[in-house]
């Protein structure tokens, strides 16, 4: 049986019916004529904070007369090269494995700079306030925050949503997190939340940034592996769901650790602990916390708001789209209106 915190995770209980009936407002974006992406931010933010639900086009309208409507999330008739060959961005899965990102490091970046420049998660978080950065993120279209170890050159990704439902997942879940080592690496075994109490996931995070300050590229190198059976967390999963002619690009083109809500979740708990258990070497580098506002807007995305088609079909948003959105959101509010970035 769920309990009521567990809904915060099961969005699929919220149809369009459900949002319909549920809400008593609705803020109707969808004959408004040339929108932007701030106001549809605007619209969602206001939503977080009353009793409203909200209506996205699909497509929108250009400001301009006579200019054909385009996507409104990201556009699915791209072509991208990768390895030499040609991917089309038409599916929610090559977009989440060959899309852009919001990278705070780059492949470049090397072990002086980010002593220089004393790059903790929290410092290197601002960057997303950089001006270039904060206008990518609100007019683009991106599945995450990503950094390079600066050892290996091996990308990190962090999808938008992982800081706001790892988080919640460390609140839910954190005292049936089992630690099983932590020293430089931690072993924690974490419950699975579409499969509770009937299966767990072993989390195993290496390299923890739990030395002094000159060893600050300790988080930037932090590898994470829990086997999340999510399609996006797993590099197996273009084999099972996108055909046998992208097999290998999965597997080895840009390869890159991404973070789930389970691994982020016990890389939080893992950090708490630290501080509570004297025999543990403590965490020196705080990760970001989310703001409500930040947590609000992705309830909303969740729960509260519908996708209107051209014909007049509704729908929930996708995951996909759901994220990309969230990025937006990020760049609206800004690093410090999403993120508790205090040291």
């Amino acid at each position: 049986m769920l309990v009521k915190s567990d809904l915060y995770f099961r969005t699929e209980c919220y149809g369009v019916s459900d949002i319909r009936s549920r809400y008593s407002g609705s803020i109707d974006l969808y004959d408004k004529k040339g929108i932007i992406n701030d106001d549809v931010c605007d619209a969602i933010l206001e939503a977080s904070h009353k009793d409203a639900s909200v209506i996205i086009p699909e497509h929108v309208e250009s400001r301009y007369s006579g200019a054909p409507s385009r996507p409104y999330f990201w556009n699915r008739s791209e072509i991208r090269k990768i390895d030499g060959q040609k991917v089309p961005m038409d599916t929610a899965l090559r977009f989440m494995k060959f899309g852009p990102q919001i990278d705070l490091t780059l492949k470049s970046t090397t072990l002086r700079d980010i002593k220089d420049y004393n790059l903790t998660p929290r410092n290197a978080f601002r960057e997303l306030d950089v001006e270039k950065k904060r206008e990518a993120l609100k007019k683009g279209s991106y599945r995450g925050i990503g950094w390079w170890d600066p050892k290996r050159k091996k990308h990190k990704l962090l999808p938008f949503e992982v800081p706001v439902e790892g988080e919640a997942f460390n609140e839910r879940f954190s005292d049936e997190m089992i630690f099983e080592k932590l020293r430089s690496d931690a072993m924690v075994k974490v419950p699975s939340i579409s499969r509770y109490m009937k299966k767990d996931y072993v989390v195993i995070m290496r390299v923890l940034p739990v030395t002094d300050g000159k060893y600050i590229h300790e988080w930037l190198m932090t590898d994470v592996f829990d086997g999340c059976e999510g399609r996006f967390y797993n590099e197996s999963g273009g084999k099972k769901f996108d055909g046998a002619g992208f097999v290998d690009l999965y597997k080895y083109a840009s390869p890159e650790d991404v973070y789930c809500r389970h691994c982020w979740g016990a890389l939080l708990a893992a950090e708490e602990k630290s501080h509570r258990d004297a025999d543990v070497p403590p965490f020196r580098l705080s990760y970001p916390r989310v703001t409500e506002d930040l947590r609000d807007a992705w309830k909303t995305l969740n729960m509260k708001t519908i996708v209107k088609s051209p014909g007049g079909r509704e729908r929930r948003p996708q995951k996909t789209e759901a994220r990309i959105q969230l990025g937006r959101i990020i760049g609206f509010l800004g690093a410090n209106g999403s993120f508790d970035l205090t040291e």
